[in-house]
């Protein structure tokens, strides 16, 4: 009999998280598994790439805390084998409603960062670090996007080792390279052009990207940066922007379906996050064949420069050296495939899948 996955997750909006959902919903094999999804929120544009075969549940709530009735009485009414969800204030309200499952499914959660680096930044931070300690263990598994992250867990929340499995994120070569042969979207005659792609908030950094780009200008007096991404600092980015005098250098661009074109034809991209779990845009970005940098900070970033060879990308500050502008290897591509190729990723799922039934 096949095993039934209950995935939840609080949208389908375009994140790293929503992207590795997705692509676990198109690719799990499905002579193995029943999948179904529980959006808290039905929106996002990654609704419309879900499998037909994908039973989808609406909890219509708009709010983690207000979705935890219906996702008690959903999981008590379709009795899944494994309950699966992504990003910690989710992963903590499941854990916590386990107590009212009259079904006894095994309950999986994803951590989407460097949980003691987030929590340090936010307000009520001491408050997320015992809500970790206090349930984080009683999941039954807890993928984690890299080692760094794996390590975060265990030494600072006392999760034991045992609990925790290091899966990188799935990145699908082939999907990506179909989408990588349109049309150019940078203007003729300009340049070099810069991208940084990201939710346009705190985490992100992307006002230290903004600070360093007027040396940029000095050294290329063409140069564009090119910002895809929504989020609540749209404003305040266009403001030191414009404090800086370089408004009509930085373009905010929004959300873009398809941001495999842009990466594919720019002449350098940049990560510039303050942490990160494993960053899905920065593989991405390699997988494109295009040239990146990155800022320092803690997370995973730093394990995917070792693994395809570029730490020397891996950066203090944004200087603008002539050598980041050089396209990457070919090595690259087959280190990308060894270890973040699809296959590879999705046989990792299954056989934590399966241990657990």
């Amino acid at each position: 009999m096949k095993k039934k996955i209950l995935f939840i997750v609080p949208s389908m909006r375009g994140g790293g998280a929503e992207r590795v959902m997705l692509t676990l919903l198109k690719h799990l094999p499905r002579e193995q598994f029943e999948l179904s999804l529980a959006l808290v929120e039905r929106v996002g544009p990654y609704l419309s790439e879900l499998p037909n075969d994908v039973t989808v549940f609406d909890l219509d709530t708009g709010r983690v805390r207000y979705a935890v009735p219906k996702i008690i009485r959903l999981v008590n009414r379709i009795k899944p084998d494994i309950v699966f969800s992504t990003l910690g204030h989710l992963n903590i309200a499941l854990i916590i409603s386990q107590i009212f499952w009259k079904h006894s499914a095994s309950l999986i959660i994803r951590e989407g960062t460097v949980v003691s680096t987030q929590n340090s930044i936010l307000a009520n931070g001491v408050v997320w670090n015992y809500l970790y300690r206090r349930y984080y263990p009683k999941a039954n598994r807890i993928i984690c996007q890299s080692i760094a992250m794996a390590d975060d867990l265990n030494i600072e929340f006392k999760i034991p080792q045992s609990r925790t499995f290091t899966i990188y994120n799935p990145i699908d070569l082939d999907y990506i390279d179909s989408l990588t042969d349109g049309k150019n979207p940078f203007p003729i005659g300009v340049g070099p052009n810069i991208v940084a792609i990201g939710r346009l908030a705190r985490e992100k950094a992307f006002d230290k990207l903004i600070k360093a780009f007027p040396s940029l200008l000095l050294k290329h007096h063409g140069a564009q940066l090119w910002i895809l991404g929504e989020g609540p600092l749209l404003n305040d980015l266009k403001y030191l922007s414009t404090q800086l005098k370089i408004e009509e250098r930085v373009r905010f661009v929004g959300f873009q379906a398809n941001p495999y074109t842009w990466m594919a034809y720019a002449d350098l991209f940049v990560l510039s996050s303050a942490y990160e779990g494993l960053p899905n845009v920065l593989l991405e970005a390699m997988a494109c064949g295009c040239p990146v940098v990155s800022l320092e900070h803690p997370g995973g970033t730093r394990e995917i420069f070792e693994i395809t060879g570029q730490l020397d990308r891996y950066v203090k500050e944004l200087t603008w050296e002539d050598k980041w502008f050089e396209k990457p290897s070919p090595e690259v591509r087959y280190r990308l495939e060894e270890y973040f190729g699809l296959e590879k990723v999705i046989a990792q799922y299954v056989n934590v899948f399966n241990d657990l039934i």
